[in-house]
């Protein structure tokens, strides 16, 4: 081993880094720190400590069983009534339309004829005649109608007592 290299610098034995001037990159999004409390929250209460506030926990197994039967039967009465309700919409009749589905298409066809009218009377010079049309086919309308309700009555005398 050579006495000279013992004073001399070891740098040169050492690796040589080149130095960079790298900028660190900021993250894009950065996350807020929540508020800590110092101190952990509350425990919950077990059920043992809910059982003795309640004063449940004191009771006999005979009045816990009672109470279990009286709380069932409530949620069973609850549960009937609903379904009671429920049925029972059922029972309920809907509204009536003042018209029958006659009445509707007699309309209908009231119409058209009145479309078929007007048309007839643009093309006519006379408007009597088109007016005595219309009379005469109000006239039909209300004897048939007259003509209905007899039969209608006819049939409800026969169950009348």
């Amino acid at each position: 081993k050579d006495p000279e290299l013992k004073n001399q610098s070891w740098d040169r034995f050492l690796p040589k880094f080149k130095k960079k001037n790298v900028k660190r990159k900021k993250p894009e999004y950065v996350k807020e720190k929540k508020a800590r409390s110092v101190f952990p929250p509350a425990q919950m209460p077990s059920k043992i400590d809910l059982q003795i506030e309640s004063g449940e926990y004191f009771l006999s197994q005979e009045a816990k069983q009672m109470k279990k039967a009286q709380e069932k039967l409530e949620k069973q009465k609850e549960g009937i009534e609903k379904n009671k309700r429920r049925r029972e919409e059922a029972f309920i009749a809907p509204k009536e339309d003042l018209m029958r589905e006659e009445d509707l298409k007699k309309k209908k066809k009231d119409k058209k004829k009145d479309k078929k009218d007007k048309k007839k009377s643009s093309k006519k010079d006379d408007d009597d005649e088109s007016t005595l049309d219309a009379v005469k086919r109000l006239k039909k309308d209300a004897s048939e109608k007259q003509k209905k309700k007899s039969k209608e009555d006819e049939g409800d005398e026969k169950y009348m007592m």
